[in-house]
């Protein structure tokens, strides 16, 4: 998914915001599977994944960007999560408590290991 999706395109999500109560992007810097996927499918557009939004001033309040770039695989250590460092969601009981924490829909400045970056941005440590 590029990273321009919350902008005003004809495949964009820009609707989102009225159809959901919360929208939560996260996003690993260091995701190589994604660089991958950027080369093949159009290398001019990064991945929403790996670069987050294009910009802030396109989010709106219920749009939410978690870095967890530097959060550890502490879960599955095997070949398949260390290759790529793709499988976050998978292999971090950070992320894993994060996005329970999200399902759950606790409030955003309440969710543990979180640093507010900006309004809507937080780096998961």
């Amino acid at each position: 998914m590029s990273f321009r999706v919350f902008e005003e395109a004809e495949e964009s999500f820009i609707k989102l915001p009225k159809l959901a109560n919360r929208v939560t992007v996260y996003v690993n810097r260091k995701d190589n599977i994604l660089g991958i996927s950027q080369f093949s499918k159009n290398i001019l557009s990064p991945r929403l994944g790996k670069m987050g939004p294009s910009s802030d001033s396109n989010l709106t309040d219920i749009i939410s960007v978690i870095d967890c770039t530097e959060v550890k695989n502490d879960l599955n250590t095997n070949f398949k999560f260390q290759v790529g460092n793709h499988w976050n969601y998978l292999s971090s009981s950070v992320v894993q408590a994060d996005v329970i924490s999200v399902l759950n829909d606790t409030d955003q400045n309440l969710i543990a290991k979180r640093q507010r970056v900006s309004d809507r941005s937080y780096l998961l440590a």
